[in-house]
């Protein structure tokens, strides 16, 4: 890309780029190097939901001046309503009856996987076509419920806020929300997946008192804290090594620091230059030699001294290994790992081996200031940002309370100009309640 003149660099869900929007892309905090390293091309940047605290904060990450251009929030195609439960009501017979008066295509939104999968199990055992989708589905699984989904083939999907970005469905007839969302702006994110053909489409909200408690513990629970990332930089400190190949899910096991986390900390040591993270690069490679080792050092003179190093590996003492492994050889012969990699790619470039494969991982080397970096700062900012995150709750919860248009509120959190009184599609304004005649069956066994 570099190599290339870039006129127009485009950045899609732009809100992710925000200290307060959402904090799981973490790779879009790279954004302003990446900009500098095309020449500074013009920008464009696109979100769907970005208050006017965000907009400015995405100028300021970026360090530019943008000119704004904003469409109206407004949607009056989609009918609001938000549906009270008292904490011991059944919640999933609710639902069950709850869906017997629904047509159409369907997402119910949930904040757990086994809440997705409970569910799944309890729609399907009526008879109706249902499938769940989560993050802990692997990636050809999630691609095929999805595109099911997409198809017609099933009617109602049950899923995590891992389903969503990029569906362009446009007959959804229905968004339920079975558990309350982190935010507004995920609130509108998600029930914006219907009605995209312009018909009336209905947006429900389930809300229960647990459910804020639930969304808040979520929050919080897998959020950095001192704690956390103490114990990551322990763990680099440990290792004794400059350079450590690494996935979030290895610090998960390693350190018990959640991925979402791991991949905030690391992100903000980078920014603090107290590491430098190389993303995606190879790890481990399926190596075969095209001629005899000795036949590789007599044709390559120039590399004799690399080359005597890098055969004397333990790698090429053992005729039945496949896979070269990139931190094997740096422990043994004391490489930089780019120097080995430059070496490798320059041997099958004269033609003398062959990469079968590659499997690959982040590279993060590890700089001598990380055994004494103050992290008290970092602490606190990730504390402001929880703080705001659970604000962001609190906002939400208010907005669906009110005795009020539900859809004014949401509007004017967004800084909507000229928002009406009231309007002609959320419960309040049309005193309608979708749930009306529905049982709500008390679990006796409920324990506040």
């Amino acid at each position: 890309l570099k190599q290339s003149k870039i006129d127009l660099l485009v950045i899609d869900e732009a809100h992710c780029i925000s200290t307060w929007g959402h904090n799981f892309r973490p790779d879009y905090l790279r954004l302003p190097t990446v900009m500098k390293e095309f020449g500074n091309p013009q920008i464009l940047a696109l979100t769907a939901t970005a208050t006017i605290e965000v907009e400015k904060d995405i100028q300021q990450q970026l360090g530019i001046t943008c000119q704004v251009f904003k469409a109206s929030f407004d949607r009056p195609n989609l009918y609001l309503e938000v549906v009270p439960l008292a904490e011991n009501v059944k919640k999933e017979l609710f639902l069950l009856n709850l869906l017997q008066k629904l047509t159409g295509p369907t997402i119910i939104f949930v904040t757990y996987q086994r809440t997705a999968e409970k569910l799944a199990q309890l729609i399907s055992a009526t008879g109706v076509s249902c499938l769940y989708y989560h993050a802990g589905l692997e990636s050809e699984e999630r691609e095929k419920r999805q595109n099911a989904f997409i198809s017609g083939e099933c009617d109602i999907i049950i899923a995590t806020i891992a389903f969503g970005m990029g569906i362009d469905k446009p007959n959804i007839r229905t968004i339920i929300h079975y558990n309350l969302p982190q935010s507004i702006e995920n609130y509108y994110q998600e029930i914006g997946r219907a009605g995209r053909d312009g018909n009336i489409s209905q947006c429900i909200t389930l809300l229960s008192k647990s459910d804020e408690r639930n969304i808040k513990n979520l929050i919080a629970n897998g959020w950095p804290d001192h704690t956390k990332i103490n114990d990551i930089i322990l763990y680099f400190n440990g290792k004794k090594k400059s350079a450590l190949f690494l996935t979030p899910r290895k610090l998960y096991f390693d350190c018990d620091v959640k991925e979402i986390a791991a991949n905030l900390i690391l992100h903000r040591l980078e920014e603090m230059n107290l590491i430098k993270i190389y993303s995606h690069v190879p790890f481990r490679i399926k190596l075969q030699l095209d001629i005899p080792i000795s036949s590789i050092i007599e044709r390559n003179p120039d590399l004799n001294e690399d080359l005597q190093k890098l055969f004397s590996g333990s790698f090429f003492h053992h005729s039945q290994r496949k896979w070269f492994l990139f931190e094997e050889a740096m422990d043994e012969g004391g490489w930089l790992y780019f120097k080995l990699l430059e070496l490798l790619r320059l041997l099958k470039s004269r033609g003398v081996l062959q990469f079968l494969e590659v499997e690959r991982r982040d590279l993060v080397l590890i700089k001598e200031e990380i055994k004494t970096a103050d992290i008290v700062p970092l602490v606190r900012l990730f504390q402001t940002i929880l703080e705001r995150d659970l604000q962001k709750v609190d906002a939400l919860v208010a907005v669906l309370t009110q005795q009020s248009c539900l859809r004014r509120a949401i509007l004017q959190y967004f800084a909507e100009p000229d928002v009406k009184e009231n309007c002609p599609s959320c419960g309040f304004c049309l005193g309608k309640n979708t749930a009306l005649g529905l049982t709500a069956e008390i679990d006796e066994n409920y324990a506040s």
